[in-house]
């Protein structure tokens, strides 16, 4: 009696288990967000421009805060960069180069993302 019982529960279990794995929809990949693909633990990161920008010359310094901005330049619809976004100090970085030591910051907003296109 015991066994028949214990029998009966365990086929009832799986029973379930393979309705609810069976009637599961499948569900489409989620793809990374251009924003996070550019965070601030992934860092710098392979993009083309696509709209002219407005870049300023990062003079830095340590401490970061004491860091300077100088010299406006624009960067051309189509060129190829490596950008950062860190959330603090000047929110974007940009290198010209993968191992540039000159580095600029961007005049955007932190949330947009419309001016760039991962590579």
């Amino acid at each position: 009696m015991k066994h028949r019982i214990l029998i009966t529960a365990l086929a009832s279990v799986m029973l379930a288990g393979g309705v609810g794995a069976v009637a599961t929809p499948a569900q489409p990949v989620q793809a990374i967000s251009k924003l996070a693909a550019v965070s601030y633990a992934r860092g710098y990161r392979k993009v083309k421009i696509t709209k002219r920008i407005n870049v300023a010359k990062i003079h830095l310094r340590i401490p970061r805060y004491k860091s300077t901005i100088s010299d406006n330049y624009y960067v051309a619809k189509g060129t190829t960069v490596y950008i950062w976004r860190t959330g603090t100090d000047f929110g974007w970085y940009l290198k010209p180069r993968r191992h540039s030591k000159v580095t600029y910051t961007v005049d955007k907003r932190l949330n947009d993302s419309s001016w760039y296109k991962l590579k």
